[in-house]
């Protein structure tokens, strides 16, 4: 009751139109509308697919990790919603978009095992420094409270500076990513979520994946908000 009272007296705004929204989300229920509907696509990777459950790289060169849920297409307005996140400092979209992740993750899950830990991708100290924060632990917070998991954000670091991915190749992005990563013990756990904005070619949550697998886990889900649909 008191919450009820609480969100009547000072409703969230909404990020798309600063109107009032009705909902315990920042959203108002026209501009949720405007939200592509959620990813369907190869199971371990992502990618659209017109029929079946495995696209054919995965099917010849399986990438490390196990699973990916996607909650969108990187499409308009997710594209723009990102890129404010990331670029104008824009942290109450975060917030935002880590509370649909969690709750649309609580339907996928509702007939498997959720994983043990999240581990956001990481970002090195100099572009953390420049940034002033990580978009993924933005997000994993909410997602994290939202399936009661753990976040972990200090088990994985980034060791390297590399170029940004979005400025590379597909075949440059693999390489730019070498020994990027260091990785702590993994004892205890066994089953990982990988939780990152956006999934573009894959080769950043594959190279942690990678590590991770190589520290004794079984199991990897990638968790992203959207997912781009070609490569």
């Amino acid at each position: 009751m008191f919450m009820d009272l609480l969100h009547r007296l000072f409703p969230p705004y909404c990020v798309f139109c600063q109107l009032p929204s009705l909902s315990w989300l920042p959203l108002c229920e026209i501009c949720q509308g405007l939200l592509p509907a959620s990813c369907q696509g190869c199971r371990q990777c992502g990618l659209a697919l017109s029929h079946g459950d495995l696209c054919g790289p995965c099917l010849s060169a399986p990438p490390f990790f196990d699973r990916t849920y996607a909650l969108y297409p990187y499409i308009d307005p997710l594209t723009r919603l990102i890129k404010q996140l990331k670029f104008q400092q824009q942290l109450a979209h975060a917030h935002l978009l880590g509370l649909l992740l969690g709750t649309w993750l609580q339907q996928q899950y509702q007939n498997d095992t959720l994983p043990q830990i999240i581990l956001p991708v990481p970002l090195h100290v100099a572009r953390l420094r420049s940034r002033g924060f990580n978009q993924s632990i933005e997000l994993a917070k909410p997602v994290a409270r939202v399936l009661q998991i753990p976040l972990k954000r200090r088990l994985c670091q980034r060791i390297r500076t590399t170029l940004p991915q979005t400025e590379l190749s597909g075949s440059l992005r693999k390489r730019n990513l070498l020994k990027a990563f260091s990785l702590q013990s993994l004892e205890g756990y066994s089953h990982i979520a990988l939780l990152d904005d956006v999934v573009t070619t894959g080769h950043t949550v594959n190279e942690l994946a990678r590590l991770c697998k190589l520290a004794g886990a079984q199991r990897i889900d990638v968790w992203c908000v959207a997912r781009t649909q070609r490569l």
